[in-house]
């Protein structure tokens, strides 16, 4: 890892860590509470100064911080606590409500952080997808009226639009029952394209349409041999580069700058990184195997997506057991052709008839051979994108290839619209966060798809630095959220379990007992060096695993 991103994620980490102590400090100072160390990371003392009776410090571990109070001392002894107790700045001589909120300023500074980070990106013109459609279905709604990637989606029923969420907005406000109008821009010119209601939708969306902003990357797969393509000895899973001297970043520029013929020089990168050049020259004479319906790849090369190639099958599958093997193409289901993964996990997620799965035809393409199966698919217990447990039809394949963000767009807001949408956007995550915790403690969710501990945070926070700035701080922001509602948790060693002792003595007007805080310190620090364990295993997994 590069010197520049480890700091990055150092710099990401201290960041949420200040913020979060500087709310306990700085109301602490405000309520007149004596501050004897404010320290970021843990452990041995690397470096700080002293002013006004606090030591300021950076110890060795970068992985939390904490803000020592006077009074608030868990090593003090005997001696040392009655001494604070009798002292006027004293944690345990503020009132009730000044140490509730001195307890709770930490999660709540790291709540705020979002509005802030969020409403500067928007200020700033933070690059956001435009409203450029990626990768489209076969045989849906916008392929049937012509829709096709690399189109510019300019207007919603006559609302103009710039960027691809602003395609969700618009489209929730309009009655499904009414039709849907879009207006298009291409390099032929603007066009005007109307979907008619349909009963079986709920509301309009682009994923209803059969489109989104996403694209094959330029990974591709290679399934005739007798191709132009498998004649200039390209090889599936195989990345390009560059053709000629543009660089690429998906299937469809590939496409677009090869043409209909000619002659052409890729560069072109294995899955382990060794790049070598390929001169690939067009061939009238061959067409693409016939398989009785449309085929929506088809084109003059045989360079197909490799998101329609199989990477892997699993042990024990429909598909082990049917005969797929790894680098098959996946030409059609059911007698329809494929365009997209998505049309494969949703024709066999079809195949679901209550607690039973019916048989799919499958015709596959292997080194230039036309293979039909019929599978039944499984039906699995496996995860969603977002960790949530799910009951679904499979066939047990894994897609090659990846997906590409498309154009970006930007969009310069002034101090008030953007502080407005900040916190509208904080507000939805911290909805969704808090809904992705309730999934985790009723078991709706795997802990293993969704918690993430300090490596996966260094980890996340080294890709999103080699992104850009946007990409850093958006993430700093989305952890802040995270890290603002676990500290709220009524655990006794977080400021949640705090703050639920001092509402207590608040409510019954005496401390809860030593004893019962103490023991109640010990079942915490169990609690959490078991979820941190948990939490390392999952991260060195997902580190290990990809």
């Amino acid at each position: 890892m590069e010197l520049g991103v480890i700091l990055a994620s150092i710099a990401l980490v201290g960041i949420l860590i200040f913020v979060h102590e500087s709310g306990h400090f700085l109301f602490a100072k405000a309520f007149g509470v004596g501050v004897k160390v404010f320290s970021l990371g843990f452990g041995r003392r690397i470096w700080g100064f002293e002013r006004g009776g606090t030591d300021y410090r950076v110890c060795l571990l970068p992985i939390g911080g904490y803000v020592l109070m006077e009074g608030a001392d868990p090593f003090a002894d005997d001696d040392q606590v009655q001494e604070e107790l009798q002292s006027e700045t004293s944690l345990l001589s503020a009132p009730i409500y000044q140490r509730l909120l001195i307890v709770a300023a930490g999660p709540l500074f790291n709540l705020a952080l979002p509005v802030v980070v969020l409403a500067a990106l928007f200020m700033a013109g933070e690059p956001r997808s435009a409203s450029v459609v990626g990768t489209v279905e076969y045989d849906s709604p916008a392929w049937d009226v012509g829709i096709r990637s690399g189109e510019a989606i300019s207007q919603v029923n006559g609302t103009p639009v710039q960027f691809w969420g602003e395609l969700y907005e618009v489209m929730a406000t309009l009655d499904p029952g009414g039709a849907l109008e879009l207006g298009l821009e291409n390099a032929r010119g603007a066009r005007q394209v109307t979907f008619a209601p349909d009963p079986d939708v709920s509301a309009w969306t682009p994923g209803v349409l059969g489109m989104d902003d996403l694209w094959s990357d330029a990974t591709i797969g290679v399934s005739d041999p007798d191709s132009p393509a498998g004649q200039a000895g390209l090889v599936t899973f195989e990345k390009v580069i560059q053709v000629g001297e543009t660089r690429v970043g998906t299937t469809q520029q590939v496409l677009d700058l090869l043409g209909s013929g000619g002659t052409h020089v890729l560069q072109v990168q294995d899955a382990g990184g060794a790049r070598r050049e390929v001169e690939i020259r067009a061939d009238s004479s061959w067409l693409p195997a016939e398989t009785g319906f449309a085929d929506p790849l088809a084109n003059p090369w045989g360079i197909v997506p490799a998101t329609l190639f199989v990477k892997a099958v699993s042990a024990d599958s429909a598909a082990r057991e049917g005969g797929i093997q790894a680098g098959d193409r996946l030409l059609g289901i059911d007698g329809r052709g494929l365009g997209t993964w998505a049309e494969v996990t949703r024709r066999i997620a079809d195949a679901q008839t209550g607690e039973e799965a019916e048989g799919v035809d499958l015709v596959l393409q292997r080194e230039g051979e036309i293979i039909s199966l019929v599978l039944t698919p499984r039906l699995t217990r496996t995860t969603n994108v977002m960790g949530h447990y799910i009951t679904r039809a499979l066939i047990g394949i894994e897609r090659g290839g990846g997906l590409a963000l498309g154009p970006t767009a930007r969009r310069y807001y002034s101090l008030v619209p953007a502080v407005g949408m900040a916190w509208t956007e904080t507000r939805l995550l911290i909805k969704l966060t808090l809904g992705q915790i309730g999934k985790l403690v009723t078991g709706q969710a795997a802990p293993s798809k969704t918690i993430g501990g300090p490596v996966q945070i260094f980890r996340d926070a080294g890709r999103a630095a080699r992104q850009g700035i946007f990409s850093w701080a958006r993430l700093m922001a989305l952890l802040s959220i995270s890290l603002g509602i676990i500290n709220f948790l009524p655990v006794p060693v977080l400021d949640g379990g705090q703050f639920l002792f001092y509402a207590v003595e608040g409510l019954r007007g005496r401390p809860v007992s030593l004893r019962i805080r103490e023991r109640a310190q010990q079942v915490g620090v169990l609690f959490l060096v078991a979820l941190m364990l948990m939490v390392l295993v999952f991260d060195i997994n997902r580190w290990i695993t990809g």
